[in-house]
């Protein structure tokens, strides 16, 4: 009976050192080192965009020659983000789509089929990248006619209605004019209208904040938010559009499950994303970004750590700023800048290198001005226009998938581990000074029970914090919904809920 007390004693003080090596380890990770891939972004005035797109194209590529730490590429940052990412070979201007719509239109009146079609598609590919306006609409328009009226040549009548319903799902009155084109296209568009109608049709849900923003789908306006309706199904180019406020655009995919979307559109419309870096402006009449702003770019984002890039004015000097953000705390975890002197690429390069490496390891160069980062003190090197100094409650995780209730049941079920490890010790040094034999057997007996109960105690301790750490640590922020319909990923922030778009373009 002694030895095998002696090996559960033994034993519980394992699973006790072990737990405490596993919640010291856990403290450990947060540290203000930055783990896992890290985001950079611009933050732009009015008028400075371009200047902090190519400082923050220059920080992503320091940090990528570094191999200090993954840096996510600029085209993911974007997609993230709810753009769509621009390839250098698919970048397209007005001008030039109105050039290939026009070869494709010589093409299909050339009896060039083929070669139309393959125009026509560059048209519409090009026309994802282009600011939503009546030109860029009109554009779609004649480009999915000529290109139903291209699949007729081929005798190809599926295409061609096909193309044709891409206008009329959302322009279902519209009319071709017979002076313009033939019978025989005249004829197959009525018969488009008619298969329209018995098309399948899925809800759309669209919220802003203010509410009272005209929405459009392909150029049309649908209606105002709050919206809720009915529209067939397939892929749609939705533009949220609010008189004061600002506008959002994204691509939808309406099918069985309904597509929901709620925006904030202070937020949405401070966000560039049609340029090779994104850049977050600075709304007009203030220095510091409003502190909701963080946690809902760490939803979005999906990453913890985010490097800001900015140029800041002091006394006549122009001055690049970056921070590196935590955007789970939501503060600064170390800031630095250079002054804007050189006027060769090489040394600029050089000082945004030096600048990245302080940002990754602390360590700062002979050239770099650093800021002593204190959270919630009043430190007048901190740049007002970056990054709120208190820190702010993140609200991606939800509850049950942070570390701390865990930890917490566990330090309970812990200390009630250890007093009846206690009580075991003292049941058995009862039993030793025990003089009658039923009083030692006794003693030892509960000695035993006690000892059980504390390792059990222990072990479930150690259950609990294992769980919440590997919660926490693979929670991804499309988990909060239980997984998004129709790419739409949850957009949390302190004070209000709502939604982006993932994975859908």
């Amino acid at each position: 009976m002694k030895n095998y007390r002696w090996h559960c004693d033994r034993f519980s003080r394992i699973c006790l050192s072990t737990l405490v090596i596993l919640i010291g380890c856990h403290g450990l990770s947060f540290a203000d080192d930055p783990k896992g891939p890290v985001g950079v972004i611009g933050l732009g005035g009015q008028d400075d965009n371009e200047a902090v797109v190519k400082l923050s194209q220059a920080a992503y590529l320091a940090l990528k020659a570094s191999h200090r730490v993954d840096v996510l590429a600029p085209q993911e940052l974007i997609e993230r983000l709810g753009g769509q990412a621009q390839h250098d070979h698919q970048k397209a201007d007005l001008d030039r789509l109105q050039g290939l719509f026009k070869q494709g239109y010589l093409q299909s009146y050339s009896f060039e089929y083929r070669k139309a079609i393959t125009s026509l598609t560059k048209v519409l590919s090009g026309l994802r990248y282009l600011l939503p306006n009546q030109v860029r609409w009109d554009l779609f328009i004649k480009t999915n006619i000529f290109m139903g009226i291209a699949f007729v040549g081929l005798k190809d009548e599926q295409g061609c209605l096909r193309s044709f319903a891409a206008v009329l799902r959302t322009r279902p009155e519209m009319d071709l004019a017979r002076r313009d084109y033939s019978p025989k296209t005249i004829k197959l568009w009525k018969k488009a209208k008619q298969r329209l109608r018995a098309l399948q049709k899925g809800k759309l849900v669209v919220e802003t904040e203010p509410a009272g923003a005209a929405v459009y789908l392909d150029g049309i306006q649908v209606g105002t938010t709050p919206l809720i309706g009915d529209f067939y199904y397939g892929r749609y180019h939705l533009h949220v559009q609010h008189a004061t406020v600002g506008d959002a655009s994204r691509w939808i995919e309406i099918g069985k499950s309904a597509a929901r979307l709620r925006l904030q559109l202070s937020f949405e419309g401070a966000l560039s994303l049609t340029q090779a870096q994104p850049v977050l402006k600075i709304p007009k009449g203030v220095k510091t970004l409003p502190q909701q702003w963080w946690p809902w770019l760490g939803a979005r984002l999906g990453v913890r750590y985010l490097i800001t890039v900015a140029l800041v004015t002091d006394q006549n000097r122009k001055q690049l700023v970056a921070s590196l953000v935590d955007l789970e705390r939501g503060r600064r975890v170390r800031e630095g800048w250079v002054e804007q002197t050189h006027s060769a690429p090489s040394g600029l390069r050089s000082s945004i290198g030096d600048l990245m490496d302080f940002l990754i390891t602390g360590q700062a160069g002979a050239n770099l001005k650093v800021t002593s980062v204190q959270p919630g003190s009043k430190d007048p090197g901190f740049k007002d226009m970056l990054v709120p100094p208190l820190p702010i409650e993140y609200k991606v995780h939800p509850w049950y998938r942070r570390w701390w209730p865990y930890a917490t049941a566990g330090s309970v079920v812990l200390a009630g581990a250890v007093g009846a490890h206690l009580a075991s010790e003292s049941y058995t040094q009862s039993a030793s000074q025990a003089v009658t034999e039923n009083d030692i057997n006794r003693n030892e007996r509960l000695a035993d029970v006690w000892l059980g109960v504390a390792i059990t105690g222990y072990a479930l301790a150690a259950g609990l914090v294992i769980t919440g750490v590997f919660l926490d640590i693979t929670f991804k922020p499309s988990e909060v919904s239980g997984g998004p319909a129709a790419g739409i990923v949850p957009l949390v922030g302190p004070d209000t809920f709502g939604f982006g778009l993932n994975g859908v373009f």
